[in-house]
């Protein structure tokens, strides 16, 4: 990702009305007077998820690089309902590695994942503890998630802080279903 990377807010839909830029972390969009009222995006050079609540809580929606005119085309149920904002930051050279544990503190079987993975039933509800290898960001979620992108809530497992001794360090874990890698760069060098 460039450092250059931001994102740009829209009041309107069809990216009408006020706008704010955003290029680092707003765990509370009140204070940009912007909380509630986000109508349409412009994600450029970068990764974020959109929080419903504020310090990144409730329902949350994985931004992509690109346009949205409109507040369903990040799969929100509700409109204009974004109040925190959280970067993701990777490097294409990252290696690219999630180990999970059913047991805490790293024990038990581990599962470890290099790429997405849908048919992780396997694993649902057994999930302890996890670690993040290189400087990639992982998302967790229910099978809801690859028929409707962004309407479950994910567990973010997050480089900057990689090491995840227990399920209440990942809230959401005990149903997951599925694994993914946050990047904006492809997995497969030739994809």
């Amino acid at each position: 990702m460039t450092t250059d990377g931001k994102m740009i807010a829209y009041a309107g839909e069809n990216f009408t009305g006020d706008t704010r830029t955003f290029t680092e972390n707003v765990p509370d969009l009140g204070l940009f007077e912007f909380d509630n009222i986000i109508g349409s995006l412009k994600v450029i050079g970068s990764l974020w998820v959109g929080y419903q609540e504020t310090q990144y809580t409730g329902h949350q929606w994985v931004l992509e690089e690109g346009d949205y005119p409109n507040w369903q085309s990040w799969h929100s149920d509700w409109a204009h309902q974004l109040s925190s904002l959280k970067r993701l930051d990777s490097h294409p050279d990252d290696e690219i590695k999630v180990t999970l544990y059913e047991g805490e503190k790293y024990s038990g079987r581990k599962h470890v994942f290099t790429c997405k993975d849908d048919n992780t039933s396997d694993i649902q509800g057994r999930i302890k503890s996890a670690v993040v290898n290189g400087r990639k960001n992982w998302k967790l979620y229910s099978v809801a998630y690859p028929k409707r992108p962004g309407a479950t809530a994910v567990t973010e497992l997050n480089y900057s802080n990689p090491r995840y001794p227990n399920p209440t360090s990942m809230p959401g874990a005990d149903n997951v279903e599925g694994v993914e890698v946050l990047s904006l760069y492809p997995i497969n060098p030739d994809e």
